[in-house]
């Protein structure tokens, strides 16, 4: 499903992002990723919808993706 950010806006797909329920970091990865990029550890799982949102709105943020007009 599209994404959208706090303004109803149509966002670009994302790719399959993930949270490490360990250090909470927030990443896009391939289906074969087994552990956290950042600290290691195999305490990954899927995001939900509202940690996708953050993700999205973060790379926004820092400039890593336009906002959509």
């Amino acid at each position: 499903r599209p994404r959208h950010d706090y303004k109803g806006k149509r966002k670009c797909n994302l790719k399959n992002v993930y949270v490490c329920d360990s250090c909470h970091f927030l990443f896009e990865a391939d289906d074969d990723i087994d552990r956290c990029p950042d600290c290691g550890k195999q305490n990954i799982r899927p995001a939900d919808e509202q940690e996708q949102d953050e993700y999205l709105r973060l790379r926004i943020e820092f400039g890593y993706v336009k906002n959509a007009s």
